[in-house]
């Protein structure tokens, strides 16, 4: 009997510990606007130049959707102009492009979210300001690698065309 209160106190107290210490382990957060970094890079469009709330205009940003349905990079830029890129989770091999997976959707406060998908993929909100939480990255000349782990951009549905 002794044995057995000796194995639920250390349970318990194991479980208080990881519950602590993942506690203090906190996502970062980000705020950007999700650009198509293939036009940018070669120069048919310019989003960095432009206003941060409009880095297209409404015809370049039917091309952009369009070039990232098929597969182009996405890339996050922020206000003071740093570059994020999307990547999945450090030490992962990626399965698929990054523009591709379910990032799990939070919802402002007071937003109704009946009906509403609970998730998005950055191709749903090309040109648009996100706010998300995950990891960043080093990365590389200047670019960081970000992984997602939640998006929250409010009204989002109207971007769904």
């Amino acid at each position: 009997m002794k044995a057995k209160n000796v194995m639920i106190m250390f349970g318990l107290t194991l479980a208080m510990a990881i519950c602590l210490s993942a506690s203090n382990i906190r996502a970062e957060v980000l705020t950007g606007v999700v650009i198509e970094g293939d036009s940018m890079f070669n120069g048919t469009t310019s989003p960095q130049t432009k206003p941060y709330n409009q880095p297209y205009t409404d015809d370049e940003l039917k091309k952009v959707k369009f070039s990232a349905e098929r597969g182009s990079k996405l890339f996050i830029i922020t206000k003071d102009g740093e570059l994020y890129y999307p990547t999945p989770k450090q030490g992962v091999m990626p399965a698929q492009t990054p523009n591709a997976p379910r990032i799990t959707r939070v919802f402002g406060a007071g937003v109704e979210t009946k009906g509403f998908f609970k998730w998005l993929t950055l191709v749903h909100v090309v040109g648009h300001e996100v706010e998300v939480t995950g990891e960043t990255y080093p990365g590389y000349s200047g670019i960081k690698g970000f992984h997602i782990e939640t998006i929250k951009c409010d009204g989002a549905e109207k971007y769904f065309q």
